[in-house]
């Protein structure tokens, strides 16, 4: 994709396209968006969080917990990442 052309691909650009993608119920589809973001990107926490969130959609809750793990090792004040490994703690 970055040798496409004048795309300007970064972590937030992947995110808002993952999004954009589970707005529009290609939760599949968003899932690779989320992943290919914290493999070019892999100390974007918030990518991560995103994956998890795309992880649970798509009702893969071990990589989901997974992806939320390693958010909050990267940013343990994140929030939304503490928020979900509780609710996911519940099950």
């Amino acid at each position: 994709m970055k040798a496409a052309g004048p795309l300007d691909l970064n972590e937030g650009t992947l995110n808002a396209l993952g999004y954009d993608l589970l707005r529009k119920g290609r939760d599949h589809d968003a899932v690779s968006v989320f992943a290919l973001n914290v493999e070019l990107f892999p100390e974007y926490a918030n990518g991560f969080d995103s994956l998890g969130e795309a992880w649970l959609r798509v009702g893969n809750s071990k990589e989901a917990r997974r992806a939320y793990e390693k958010a909050l090792k990267l940013d343990p004040g994140l929030d939304s990442a503490k928020k979900a490994l509780k609710e996911l703690g519940k099950r």
